[in-house]
């Protein structure tokens, strides 16, 4: 029997990403959460299905959202550091089966 490595894509329904102690979620290429965990919606503040940056976090943040979203499709991969409200967190994100996923991790 061979060891397998873990799968980097794990479902939102997968009990270890809903109850992880970092934001998860995965979005539309029109920007609209279609997956997000517990910890993304109390980064976010409230429930986050469905809508975009902007109408989660305003203008000003969700054009450094989309920056970000669009650096990760065309790298691969995006990390930075950003603040979310008065709380910084270290955000990575990467294309996935035509979504974009991320996690945010406070620091």
């Amino acid at each position: 029997m061979s060891a397998q490595s873990p799968s980097l894509t794990v479902p939102m329904q997968d009990q270890s990403l809903h109850n992880a102690p970092f934001a998860a979620w995965a979005k539309t290429p029109d920007g609209r959460h279609v997956e997000a965990n517990p910890a993304a919606e109390r980064l976010a503040g409230r429930p986050v299905l469905g809508l975009t940056a902007e109408e989660l976090f305003g203008h000003e943040q969700a054009s450094e959202v989309r920056e970000a979203e669009a650096a990760a499709r065309a790298l691969g991969i995006d990390q930075r550091l950003q603040l979310v409200g008065d709380t910084a967190v270290l955000v990575i994100r990467w294309p996935e089966d035509g979504l974009i996923r991320g996690i945010a991790i406070r620091i």
